[in-house]
């Protein structure tokens, strides 16, 4: 979506987004990335509904367990 997913870059984004007619979208779906949220939040406030992505999620929780044959570090 964007080069370098910086909070500069996505707000970058949703000013095209409204330049080409998508001003007040109600939902946006993301990935929890950091600068999203934060140029999320920059460019359309508190009045945003994001909805993190279930495949991301998904992944993350799974990339975050412990491998079959890895010490649990406690």
């Amino acid at each position: 979506m964007v080069h370098n997913e910086q909070t500069a870059d996505y707000i970058w984004f949703f000013n095209n987004l409204r330049e080409v007619g998508f001003e007040n979208p109600e939902t946006v779906i993301a990935d929890r990335n950091k600068a999203q949220f934060n140029a999320i939040q920059q460019f359309y406030g508190r009045r945003m509904h994001i909805v993190f992505c279930w495949w991301h999620i998904k992944g993350n929780i799974i990339n975050s367990l412990p491998r079959k044959n890895e010490e649990i570090d406690f």
